[in-house]
């Protein structure tokens, strides 16, 4: 269970920092009281847990490396549908094409 929080958390940062990139921040601060509360926990309250010896994580590592690649995906489209992404730089870089095909023709004038 474990685990699950932390990956949770872990896919809420990869996939959505780019909205919110404060949540690295929140995230830190609410793993460093986590972290000190189940220190005090371990050290006060309850006897020391039996080491178990684990060669890496197992199924939720491959969960985690799904969730890297996937929020490069989101975080290029969540960058390249915003307004000031295409505001500030699809806009001027199309603006500034020099292709004939792009060009408007000017409106025919009236003959006086």
């Amino acid at each position: 269970s474990e685990y699950n929080t932390k990956v949770v958390q872990f896919g809420y940062i990869a996939l959505f920092s780019a909205c919110f990139p404060l949540a690295s921040f929140c995230a830190m601060l609410a793993n460093f009281v986590e972290l000190r509360v189940d220190a005090h926990k371990l050290g006060f309250e309850v006897r020391r847990p039996r080491y178990l010896g684990a060669k890496d994580a197992g199924s939720w590592q491959q969960m985690m490396e799904l969730l890297s690649w996937l929020a490069i995906v989101v975080n290029v489209l969540l960058l390249a549908t915003s307004w000031t992404f295409r505001d500030y730089i699809v806009t001027p870089i199309v603006a500034d094409r020099d292709d004939a095909a792009c060009e408007v023709a000017p409106p025919n004038e009236p003959e006086a």
